[in-house]
């Protein structure tokens, strides 16, 4: 917070043909906010030009299995790998060998789409579709959601559907995230209970 704000006053002490324009920030929620006082502090345009946001600078996470193989974890591990914005269809013979116990996939910008590659390659693993897009501020309802996975269990058994966002959340602020999230939730208990006379 204060060293964001020492760097905004610099930037502002700083000649006028020196002084930055813009600033650029990766779309986490830390990030933005330090770009936010970067820019408050005086240091572009006054503080009347906000940051810009560039998806570019997203980085690439593996948490825990950095530099690990899934040679190297206890048969008892649930391994689930991410994926997003990829051409599954040209990758997942390499996707099944990977042997994970989930595939966690961005989904619903294609609304399911992606998934009759899965279903084509006949995945036998378990699939989680994402039922809404983390990358717009909008608040999915219920009712989408559930479509969603209506539409995801026409072409997966839904047995191995996992009901999850299409990505990670941190480009998202609690006032989005809370209410997206008991929606999701919300529409998984629809489908559960719509689903569970049919034994499925």
């Amino acid at each position: 917070h204060r060293q964001a704000q020492a760097v905004g006053r610099w930037f502002a002490a700083l000649p006028d043909g020196e002084k930055p324009e813009i600033v650029l920030s990766s779309p986490y929620v830390r990030a933005r906010q330090t770009a936010r006082e970067i820019c408050e502090a005086g240091g572009i345009a006054g503080g009347r030009r906000p940051p810009l946001i560039d998806e570019r600078l997203r980085e690439r996470e593996f948490g825990i299995f950095d530099r690990l193989t899934t040679a190297g974890v206890d048969d008892e591990t649930n391994i689930q790998m991410h994926m997003c914005y990829s051409e599954f269809g040209d990758i997942i013979e390499a996707i099944d060998a990977l042997d994970v116990d989930v595939a966690l996939i961005e989904a619903s910008r294609s609304n399911m789409e992606l998934l009759d590659d899965f279903a084509g390659q006949g995945y036998a693993r378990s699939v989680g579709p994402g039922v809404y897009d983390i990358h717009s501020p909008r608040v999915p309802s219920v009712q989408e959601m559930a479509e969603k996975l209506r539409i995801a269990s026409t072409k997966l058994d839904r047995r191995w559907i996992w009901v999850n966002p299409d990505c990670g959340l941190k480009t998202r602020g609690w006032e989005e995230t809370e209410p997206s999230l008991k929606n999701m939730v919300a529409a998984a208990v629809e489908l559960r209970k719509e689903y569970s006379g049919t034994g499925g």
